[in-house]
């Protein structure tokens, strides 16, 4: 969670940008939640960078937290 990190240190013009990138469509509250996961990921290797393979990858994350939350 490095990256995230020095992100939520920026005041001013530099956060009012990032808002701006994640706006609506991907509220910052949900890169704040997914902060480690997200930088955890070796986006590189994906040979095939597509809707597809982000889905995947996002349904087996919500998975993975439902049964954390359950205790699974």
């Amino acid at each position: 969670m490095a990256l995230w990190a020095r992100v939520q240190q920026l005041n001013g013009d530099a956060m009012r940008q990032i808002q701006l990138v994640y706006g609506v469509h991907f509220p910052i509250e949900v890169r704040h939640f997914f902060a480690n996961w997200i930088e955890d990921q070796h986006w590189y290797a994906s040979t095939l960078f597509s809707v597809e393979v982000l889905t995947e990858r996002i349904v087996i994350f919500f998975y993975y937290r439902v049964m954390t939350y359950l205790n699974c």
